[in-house]
């Protein structure tokens, strides 16, 4: 499954478009993280105005709902399928497999 590029393979890769693409998409996800902080801080802004009510508002430029949810009922599948594993069998689907992934992880940065 996993295939790692030797030097020698590097013909059929063009390891200058790759690293450039690499470098310039790290830079893309260090920028998306500082504009989600930002995001996060005015969402806290936000929130810390509404105060603990629940509440529903409309502005010139936005609307905005905060309340606190309903609790959710969830099957516990893993607890069904120990206690009536044969049944468990009966109803099982396996799907297929889903879109392939592209996995980067950057080398540490040195300071």
């Amino acid at each position: 499954m996993d295939r790692f590029f030797d030097d020698d393979d590097l013909d059929d890769v063009s390891e200058a478009i790759v690293v450039e693409a690499l470098n310039q998409l790290r830079e893309l996800e260090e920028q998306k993280q500082n504009i989600e902080q930002s995001q996060e801080k005015l969402r806290e802004q936000i929130r810390e105005q509404l105060g603990d009510e629940d509440v529903s508002m409309k502005f010139a430029n936005a609307s905005v709902s905060y309340y606190t949810p309903k609790p959710t009922a969830r099957f516990d599948s893993k607890k069904f399928k120990t206690e009536h594993p044969d049944i468990y069998e009966q109803y099982v689907k396996t799907g297929a497999p889903g879109a392939r992934r592209l996995r980067i992880t950057y080398a540490k940065e040195e300071d």
